[in-house]
């Protein structure tokens, strides 16, 4: 089926949200990337994070009491330690940790950070000398579990599990040992990979129930499951539940591929069985909106396993909780740069990570006022192209929109800047200019220059529009300062194909603000608007009209 935006909620801009208001919901309740979720319920309130990879500020902790509606209250993470894994947030005492595997080159490793307040402020990270390893990351997933002894231990990809120092900031390496023979995968089974990673411990009555994924996150849409194990120990024996895989896309006919990653969470509700699985997972056909994360209630056998129901995810569910007047998670992603949303809705993307601090590892958009009195945002100008200039983004998961911005460059001798849909360093679409009065058409990842285009290549106004199936990219400039006269670029892109299993880098498609060369350029009013969903065709009355009037 194909989806409309009409099955869900909306919120501003007609985003879709989860939130029927009906006393229901319809998954995802994160639209768009936010994959590798992890959930800490802290009396009547749960926090959030997912894996923010080459984004930085990394690790928006989001807020919730119904488990639905979601709001942003910090970046946890804004020193650059390279690509943020599937990062577990817990809490022991009164301080909240963080613990992050982070791949940079020349050194892997895990990270922690805390903090007396979920609000802030976090600590610098401390690294804990856990390697991730030089083949497989062996130590990603990192989760935090307090045993039956009062000791915490850290459980990390390959089922493998170490005990911590009192203080929760380092392990113990003598203590590294093997918790539970991952399982099997049929040779006949399709899956991306055998990844034993993602696992998750919660001490449920009596027992601790482990919870791993395997089979990748990514490759056929079968790819992903969900495992259980339980123990009355946290060293063993580990049973092997007679469900497993609990969790796991059947077909590609689902409409939610590689579902995996999965975290149990108390319902709000409080009840001894009343139990959720947070997890994430693709989109059928939309692997360039990244992974979305879902949630699933879960039910318990009277020999005390849990399993997920038979449940179809496109259909609404009820609501864990109605709170009446509780906040919606959206965001206007319309920004007219008068208040600071770095850290919350924007962030840069480090197109290529390197060892060791990043020359401009203090890099912040500048906001202030134009000449004329109207806000902006300024950014400094690196590299000399979207593939290392670190392009200003955010994540959507809407599949068709319109953006705009008016671009101005400060210093046009030597700098350049545009707007972009950016999945990676390697594939990205769009638009820029330099002072010289050439466009740059991006495409696939290449940059081709188009000289002598533009009348006044100081200032510009770039307008992107996205459509839906194909995903097709069409450019639009308007060099008067009204906006009244915009002309469609010659060329269109289609981003279908901009994803993990075409590029890899497990990311998203999102909206990007770009700045290269030398200098500074100054974004105004930028724009963002839900486009009517529907297969676009070619309507060949319109090639007849125009051949008439020829």
């Amino acid at each position: 089926m194909s989806y409309s935006v009409q099955l869900w909620g909306k919120g501003f801009e007609n985003h879709r949200v989860p939130d029927l208001s009906n006393g229901f919901f319809r998954n995802p309740v994160f639209p768009g990337d936010h994959p590798d979720p992890s959930i800490l319920k802290d009396g009547d309130d749960y926090y959030m994070v997912h894996s923010s990879f080459d984004v930085y500020p990394g690790l928006i902790i989001y807020q919730s009491r119904d488990l639905i509606n979601w709001v942003p209250i910090t970046a946890a993470l804004t020193k650059w330690i390279g690509s943020v894994w599937a990062s577990y947030l817990t809490k022991f005492g009164e301080t909240y940790y963080i613990y992050i595997p982070a791949r940079s080159i020349g050194k892997p490793t895990n990270y922690v950070i805390s903090a007396p307040s979920i609000t802030g402020p976090w600590s610098d990270p401390i690294d804990m000398h856990a390697p991730l390893g030089p083949d497989f990351p062996a130590y990603i997933d990192p989760s935090h579990v307090v045993g039956e002894d009062g000791k915490r231990y850290l459980f990390v990809a390959g089922t493998h599990y170490m005990q911590l120092t009192d203080d929760g900031l380092s392990i113990i390496p003598e203590t590294f040992k093997l918790a539970v023979k991952p399982c099997p995968m049929p040779d006949e089974w399709l899956y991306h990979s055998p990844a034993p990673e993602g696992p998750k411990v919660a001490r449920i009555g009596e027992y601790f129930f482990l919870t791993t994924a395997q089979g990748g996150t990514a490759g056929p849409p079968t790819s992903h499951f969900v495992f259980s194990y339980r123990s009355k120990s946290i060293h063993g024996p580990w049973e092997f539940s007679p469900r497993n895989p609990v969790m796991y896309t059947t077909t590609p006919e689902d409409n939610w591929w590689s579902k995996g990653h999965g975290t149990l969470v108390q319902g709000p509700k409080g009840g001894s069985s009343e139990w959720y699985l947070v997890f994430h997972g693709y989109e059928k056909e939309y692997y360039n909106l990244g992974r979305h994360t879902l949630l699933s209630p879960v039910v318990f056998t009277e020999d005390g396993w849990w399993y997920i129901p038979d449940l179809d995810f496109s259909k609404p569910l009820p609501m864990p909780i109605v709170l009446p007047g509780e906040k919606k998670f959206d965001l206007p992603y319309s920004d007219d740069f008068s208040t600071n949303k770095f850290g919350i809705q924007w962030g840069f993307y480090i197109s290529k990570p390197v060892a060791g601090p990043l020359p401009n590892a203090d890099r912040r958009p500048r906001y202030e006022l134009t000449p004329s009195g109207k806000p902006s945002l300024v950014l400094n100008c690196k590299g000399d192209s979207p593939a290392n200039a670190d392009p200003l983004t955010f994540r959507t998961g809407d599949y068709a929109y319109t953006i705009s911005v008016k671009v101005t460059l400060l210093n046009p001798e030597t700098a350049a800047g545009g707007l972009l849909l950016y999945y990676s360093s390697r594939m990205y679409a769009g638009l820029s200019f330099d002072g010289s009065g050439s466009f740059f058409l991006h495409r696939y990842g290449t940059d081709r220059p188009l000289p002598n285009r533009l009348k006044r290549p100081t200032s510009l106004m770039i307008r992107l529009v996205l459509n839906y199936k194909p995903m097709v990219l069409t450019m639009y400039t308007c060099e008067d300062s009204e906006g009244k006269e915009w002309r469609r670029f010659e060329t269109q892109v289609n981003v279908d194909s901009y994803h993990h299993n075409s590029v890899f880098d497990f990311m998203s498609l999102r909206p990007a603000l770009y700045a290269s060369g030398q200098g500074e350029v100054r974004f105004e009013n930028f724009t963002y608007e839900i486009n009517e969903v529907k297969k676009l065709t070619n309507d060949i009355g319109l090639l007849r009209k125009l051949i008439g009037e020829y």
